[in-house]
């Protein structure tokens, strides 16, 4: 009996360290169907404040390529006018997100923290940039300090760069954890599964809001050369557009 008992206990605890059920208990566990289509809503709503900045940045491009920046007291006025509008755009898209904390489903709430996070770094390194651009003003203006050196500020303006590009890519991470919140509890054992937690009509708003955010950007899923919104975008195509996808019918 005592074998008999052992072999008992030894099952029980082969099942529950299997992978599988493992999987299947915590998928059911922390992404209950829950605020799917409200965060998913919010979080492309977010990404459109987040594609504001990136324009912005486009648009100023060609003049740091120029070097037009080291002669122009008014394009570097524009710059400093420049980061404060990102520092409102991605507070914006911060708070579509940081509602979310409090949400029932346990993986939206990791999810919009980590999101919210990025985007609080890159306000951090953002009004750095913005500090840089002031002091290159006022020496461009007042000659403050005389020994101002320019080499290491645009030295420093690239490692700020550098740096929000890694921020930024963040965001690519959320938006494949995003579609893996879309999926239906209900009908799912694992997150390998392709039924959503979304009406036909759900996935079809969704799309409707990433139009408008996409600036023609009809690709599915990550390819190379893509800026971080483009990657974002697709990646949220490919399980909304994808028909293989199954709708919920509730």
């Amino acid at each position: 009996m005592r074998l008999q008992a052992r072999a008992m206990v030894l099952l029980v605890l082969l099942c529950f360290a299997c992978p599988v059920h493992a999987a299947e208990s915590d998928f059911k566990r922390s992404n209950p169907d829950v605020d799917k289509y409200p965060f998913a809503r919010d979080f492309i709503m977010s990404l459109g404040y987040y594609g504001r900045v990136n324009l912005r940045l486009k648009e100023e491009e060609k003049a740091k390529a120029a070097g037009e920046f080291k002669t122009d007291t008014v394009l570097i006025r524009k710059f400093i006018e420049n980061r404060t509008l990102d520092n409102t755009e991605l507070r914006i898209a911060r708070n579509y997100l940081t509602k979310y904390s409090s949400s029932r489903n346990v993986f939206i709430r990791k999810v919009a923290d980590q999101a919210a996070a990025a985007y609080d770094q890159l306000l951090t390194f953002n009004s750095q940039e913005r500090e840089l651009w002031l002091e290159f003003y006022r020496f461009k203006t007042k000659n403050d300090p005389a020994n101002y050196n320019e080499e290491d500020f645009v030295a420093r303006q690239v490692s700020l760069a550098l740096q929000k590009k890694e921020a930024a890519k963040s965001l690519l991470t959320v938006s494949v954890l995003v579609r893996k919140a879309l999926l239906s509890s209900q009908r799912c054992e694992t997150d390998a599964c392709k039924e959503l937690a979304l009406t036909q009509e759900e996935r079809d708003k969704l799309v409707k809001k990433l139009d408008t955010v996409a600036n023609d950007n009809l690709d599915w899923g990550l390819k190379a050369g893509q800026t971080t919104l483009q990657g974002c975008v697709a990646t949220l195509r490919e399980v909304l557009e994808d028909p293989l996808y199954k709708s919920s019918a509730r």
